[in-house]
């Protein structure tokens, strides 16, 4: 569902597989998520479907 909202609000992104990036899992649980997906931008980040976040940055 994340991905349909950044893709319906033209909003571009990478995908990273937690499972085959040891580095990117570390980096996650170092900014204190424990869940994905997680959406991270220049000034936050999140984790879960958030809709309502995600057409703010299309703003």
């Amino acid at each position: 569902m994340t991905k349909m909202k950044l893709d319906q609000e033209g909003i571009s992104y990478a995908v990273v597989d937690l499972s085959q990036d040891e580095a990117a899992l570390e980096h996650i649980r170092a900014l204190g998520h424990l869940q994905a997906p997680v959406v991270e931008t220049e000034s936050t980040s999140w984790s879960g479907f958030r809709p309502e976040l995600i057409t703010a940055l299309a703003e």
